[in-house]
């Protein structure tokens, strides 16, 4: 079994059906997936202490096998991603399921249909999976357990050439020199010591290319993500053909040519402090060494324990809020970034009500707070819904604060602020009860979690330091 802190993500799908648990184990060796237009079943080979254990079979018996064996135990699961909704049966299920391992990605299986889903990327390793189950895949969750050292993704590309490694010992990357045309001729990375000194790597790769200089802004700039292609170029040698660079502000590239199968590494787990990989007369692979960043602190939840259980997860950052409320938070809607700096949107947690909230509780929020504050203010005869749209990349979430207290014969969540980089947002609802404040530190919030019935009855968050 599993050793150390393990976090769980999801379940992504439907309701229906009975729960299933594989429980956690070492790693994960292989899994199989049965799929048509959706997920059928899904069944995962594990690890424990060298030897397979395989799972159970969870779903229905149709579907197209489709195996997926892990280069073990070099490579492992980081995230997986798809789509759940109804089927043509009406039944709310997974429909589609894609894995990401650190090496490379498998899928998509099933049908690219509904609502899209993607488990956060740690630094970690996904060593369990769980969920519901009936004639089909009603949902599926995971268990990650994060790495707490400078941990290897990659590499990527070919196998030709010969090996070449700048080494873990250094704190951040300075600079990056990338030479390319049809392919990735080169690169060349400048770091920073762990005492603040400078330090030049060589270049790995032909001397072929155009270059391209990549300064980051030290100290407060720093890569966090790489992606690209790799595939075969006219000496029909498997090479790196195009690299994407990602720091903590903003995208370098994309250089070379963006073709073959596709690469990423995990985006906001930490931050990249070495490079490796093979090379030739072109860069024949490309690897990462990534120092995570501490560890999340999840902070609250704040309310009652009434009502159902949600959780978002943990993100790259938010980029939007959507808030339902009148005399109390009827629910809440977070827009994140996912791991390729694209929105995706949680569920929402409530309703849509807002009872007590006219179009004068409207307007009295225009009043208060501007436009900027408030891009998108509506008033309904059942309340006010509030869009807050942060200023994404450079805004992000510091803390949150409210009220809880009864309203009827309900405990929940009466009124919601929250705290940017640059500005307050809020109160939205009513400031009534017991008062609540998550810390403001040194850090930005990346998720959100709590519960909900009617109303939403509890909110917490997950606080990136």
């Amino acid at each position: 079994m599993a050793n150390g802190q393990i976090v769980t993500f999801g379940t992504y799908g439907g309701p229906g059906g009975k729960s299933w648990d594989d429980g956690t184990y070492n790693t994960i060796r292989e899994l199989i997936i049965y799929s048509a237009w959706d997920i059928d079943s899904i069944q995962v080979i594990y690890d424990v202490e060298g030897k397979p254990v395989s799972g159970e079979r969870h779903g229905g018996d149709g579907g197209n096998e489709n195996r997926v064996k892990l280069d073990y135990p070099s490579e492992y699961l980081v995230s997986i991603s798809g789509y759940y909704g109804y089927n043509s049966s009406k039944i709310f299920i997974v429909r589609s399921l894609t894995l990401q391992s650190n090496v490379k990605q498998y899928g998509p299986y099933g049908t690219k249909n509904g609502t899209p889903f993607i488990s956060p990327l740690t630094v970690g390793k996904i060593v369990g999976f769980f969920g519901r189950e009936s004639s089909r895949l009603d949902s599926i969750g995971i268990y990650n357990q994060p790495f707490h050292a400078t941990t290897p993704m990659g590499p990527f590309g070919g196998d030709g050439g010969k090996l070449w490694d700048d080494g873990t010992y250094n704190s951040m990357v300075r600079q990056i020199i990338i030479n390319s045309g049809w392919n990735i001729d080169s690169i060349q990375v400048d770091y920073v010591d762990i005492e603040g000194k400078s330090i030049s790597g060589k270049r790995h790769g032909g001397d072929g290319g155009t270059a391209h200089t990549v300064k980051l802004d030290y100290p407060g700039e720093y890569l966090i993500s790489i992606s690209g292609y790799y595939g075969s170029n006219s000496s029909r040698s498997l090479v790196v053909k195009s690299l994407t660079l990602k720091s903590n502000i903003k995208q370098y590239g994309p250089y070379g040519k963006e073709e073959g199968t596709r690469f990423i590494t995990p985006l906001a787990a930490g931050k990249i402090v070495g490079f490796f990989g093979r090379e030739g007369d072109r860069l024949e692979s490309i690897g990462v060494y990534i120092k995570p960043f501490q560890t999340v602190i999840p902070v609250g939840p704040f309310g009652t324990t009434a009502g159902q259980e949600w959780d978002d997860g943990t993100y790259n950052t938010i980029r939007e809020l959507i808030i339902h409320s009148g005399a109390v938070i009827d629910s809440i809607q977070v827009v994140y970034d996912d791991i390729e700096g694209k929105p995706i949107s949680g569920e929402k947690h409530g309703t849509d009500g807002g009872q007590q909230n006219t179009l004068d509780k409207a307007h009295d929020i225009y009043k208060k707070y501007s436009s900027n504050d408030l891009p998108n203010v509506r008033g309904t005869k059942s309340g006010t819904k509030a869009m807050v749209k942060l200023d994404y990349p450079d805004e992000f979430l510091l803390s949150i604060w409210g009220y809880y207290g009864t309203f009827g014969n309900k405990v929940c969540i009466r009124s919601l602020g929250f705290q940017s980089n640059k500005r307050t947002i809020g109160p939205f609802g009513v400031e009534e009860g017991e008062k609540f404040q998550s810390p403001s530190t040194r850090g930005k919030i990346i998720g959100f979690y709590g519960r909900f019935d009617q109303f939403l009855t509890s909110i917490g968050t997950y606080l990136d330091k």
